[in-house]
């Protein structure tokens, strides 16, 4: 009907519009902020829990639960350098952090000094070779007799340090194949006694607990100091016969390298062995890098007091 049809009066013109009327732009940017939230979120969890390495001395006591004994910095140079490097640098950041280490051996409970240290890490790599050469060295210069041990015989690597095939040694000494008098290089470094690990076919079942302790027994009757380098814990086990002999045993962690869980367990196997673990070493720290991530503890101020330092 012509009811329904419109008038010309009821016809307006349209008005132009001032505004969009979709999309929101306000709810667009809220939701977009919200999602890339989430996804920022999500994404720094996901990265955390893929890289799960030590970075800090904060997390390293954190998660150890053991007081953090030294920041030994990376060193690029060669290591059978490192005793000449340490006398004449005597106020680098290396010689400083190994004093530091050397410092906190007498530090703590029971009386006396201790006379017997061995280092040990959760694997292998870790820089355990380097920082107990660099531990002996130091204490060669403030104690009258100092030995070395390189206790590792899966994989021994001292003897290269000081220019020495080291066929003979520990092994030959536990085997009952050779004395002590035998195997000990006297003055293989200023002041500094070496003992090899030597080389056998079968090293598997030559460490044991009553051989180990004699042998600790007779060499602390002469020396001031026994530094030994142990294998890696979680690699074989005489890390924990060794230890239980150590009157101070010191857990090296590489930075930003030794995951989480290898530390966790490595430190469990030793207490489960009625170990008692010293304290805590982080090693090969690149200080430049250090500062990035150690919010909050000591290493963050090395640009500030590097002026200690000489080059």
């Amino acid at each position: 009907s012509t009811s329904n049809t419109p008038k010309p009066n009821d016809i307006m013109k349209a008005t132009v519009p001032v505004s969009r009327s979709t999309p929101r732009r306000a709810a667009t940017m809220t939701m977009a902020f919200m999602m890339s939230f989430g996804f920022g979120v999500l994404l720094v969890l996901v990265l955390d829990r893929m890289d799960n390495a030590v970075r800090s001395a904060d997390e390293a006591e954190e998660l150890s639960g053991l007081p953090m004994l030294a920041v030994i910095p990376v060193h690029r140079g060669d290591t059978a350098n490192t005793p000449k490097e340490l006398a004449d640098n005597p106020r680098s950041p290396l010689a400083d952090a190994i004093r530091s280490l050397r410092v906190t051996l007498d530090l703590g409970e029971g009386e006396g000094k201790a006379r017997v240290i061995m280092v040990t890490s959760s694997m292998p790599k870790e820089g355990k070779t380097f920082a107990s050469l660099c531990l002996a060295t130091m204490l060669s210069r403030v104690e009258a007799r100092v030995l070395l041990i390189d206790g590792d015989l899966h994989r021994p690597k001292l003897h290269a340090a000081f220019g020495v095939t080291g066929e003979t040694g520990l092994a030959q000494v536990l085997a009952g194949q050779a004395s002590i008098e035998d195997v000990l290089i006297r003055n293989a470094a200023d002041g500094l006694d070496f003992m090899p690990a030597g080389l056998l076919s079968k090293v598997a079942d030559l460490v044991n607990e009553p051989q180990v302790e004699a042998l600790l027994h007779s060499l602390a009757q002469y020396y001031d100091r026994i530094v030994v380098d142990l294998p890696p814990v979680l690699a074989v086990a005489d890390p924990r016969i060794f230890s239980r002999f150590a009157d101070r045993v010191l857990y090296l962690i590489k930075w930003n390298s030794t995951p989480r869980d290898a530390v966790r367990n490595g430190l469990k196997l030793l207490g489960d062995a009625n170990v008692t673990v010293h304290g805590v070493v982080l090693s090969q720290v690149d200080q430049k890098k250090y500062s990035r991530y150690a919010y909050g503890d000591y290493g963050n101020y090395y640009g500030r007091y590097k002026e200690y330092y000489q080059s």
